[in-house]
């Protein structure tokens, strides 16, 4: 049997600074809700040296966001199981006003940084808004990854994108009201048979080597 581990994190800041953290999802499906139960394998999202809280990121930001600064945002998977587990984190990241989500706007400018030691992106599956990224070495019970990522920052591009009016006599700033979203999800899966049970879970080829390190097949 392949066991599949799954946390998911929400957080939601306005970029206006006035809204402060505004979402929170903390969602377990039925089946997962049955895995856990075994107590063999769990699986935890950590936040800056901390287990997320109700599944909410981005609770240490200011309201007020100021871009071109970095910010504190380590994103890292805790094993709190009873097994070594390979790790994925997918992180995605989008602008938004209300619910709507704005595909006009560059996810870009919300800057993550690059990946961490020890992990590896999964290029084919990732795209502008959405990261995949792997643990390259299995996590043993009571281990922490590497963060993913160091610092979250919004690109000072954001002050000056403008789009003018059809009669070029009027601008209006782009990313004036908007919010930006950012959501991370960790999940886990066995070690035992590795190649098959992630081929199986994630639908993802890699090959491991025998000290155990995962790379992603091309």
């Amino acid at each position: 049997v392949n066991l599949l581990l799954l946390v998911t994190a929400v957080g939601l800041l306005m970029f206006s600074g006035i809204g402060g953290a505004r979402a929170a999802l903390n969602y377990v499906s039925e089946t997962m809700a049955l895995r856990v139960a075994t107590g063999e394998m769990t699986v935890e999202l950590w936040e800056n040296g901390k287990q997320v809280p109700d599944g909410t990121l981005l609770t240490g930001l200011e309201e007020t966001i100021q871009p071109g600064r970095a910010y504190e945002e380590a994103l890292t998977v805790h094993n709190s199981g009873g097994l070594d587990e390979y790790v994925r984190l997918t992180v995605c990241r989008c602008w938004t006003v209300g619910e709507d989500r704005q595909t006009s706007l560059s996810p870009a400018l919300i800057e993550l940084g690059t990946p961490g030691p020890g992990w590896v992106e999964d290029g084919t599956a990732s795209t502008p808004e959405r990261g995949v990224y792997y643990y390259t070495r299995p996590l043993a019970p009571g281990e922490t990854t590497a963060p993913l990522f160091e610092t979250l920052t919004i690109h000072p591009d954001v002050l000056s994108s403008v789009t003018l009016s059809a009669d070029g006599t009027a601008a209006t700033y782009d990313y004036d009201g908007v919010s930006f979203l950012v959501q991370a999800e960790a999940d886990a899966v066995q070690t035992h048979s590795a190649e098959d049970a992630i081929l199986s879970a994630w639908g993802v080829g890699v090959h491991v080597d025998e000290s155990g390190n995962l790379g992603l097949k091309q």
